[in-house]
C-alpha cells in the first residue's frame, strides 16, 4: 500500500478501505511473530531507545497500540497483494516502469473499491476559542 499521493488522507482512506475489505479472514491475518518482527524492524530505524520513546510520545501511542496499527496495515497489505491484479513483469521491464505499472493498477483497483463501498469523509470540527 505504497500510495504515492500528495494527500495523506487519501492514503489513509485507502488503507482503511483495504482493511475493511479484508475483514477478519484468517488468510490475511499476520501471526503475532510477524507483527512483533515488523514492530522490531520499525524500532530499529531509530538511533537509540530514547529516540524511539520520544517518537511514541509524539504520536501518542504505546508499543501495544502501534502493534495493533501494524497488524491492521499488514492485513490490508495482504488483502491488496491477493486481490489486486498487477501487470506481469518481464525481464525487459526496469524497476521504475514496473513500479509505475503497479501503482496504476492499484490506483484503478482503489478507485473501483471506493465507488463500490462509498467513502464519506466528515470534516473535522474547528476548535472553538475559550
Amino acid at each position: 500500500l505504497q500510495a504515492r499521493r500528495d494527500d495523506p488522507l487519501e492514503a489513509l482512506v485507502e488503507l482503511a478501505l483495504a482493511r475493511g475489505l479484508a475483514g477478519d479472514i484468517a488468510v490475511y491475518e499476520p501471526s503475532p511473530a510477524e507483527v512483533r518482527e515488523r514492530l522490531a524492524a520499525l524500532r530499529r530505524t531509530w538511533v537509540d531507545p530514547r529516540a524511539w520513546a520520544a517518537f511514541l510520545e509524539r504520536v501518542g501511542h504505546t508499543e501495544e497500540q502501534l502493534a495493533g496499527a501494524l497488524y491492521s496495515r499488514m492485513m490490508a497489505e495482504r488483502y491488496v497483494a491477493r486481490n489486486v491484479t498487477m501487470p506481469a513483469r518481464s525481464r525487459a521491464d526496469d524497476a521504475a516502469d514496473a513500479d509505475e505499472a503497479a501503482a496504476i493498477a492499484y490506483g484503478r483497483w482503489a478507485a473501483e473499491q471506493r465507488r463500490r463501498v462509498g467513502v464519506r469523509i466528515i470534516p473535522a470540527i474547528a476548535a472553538s476559542a475559550p
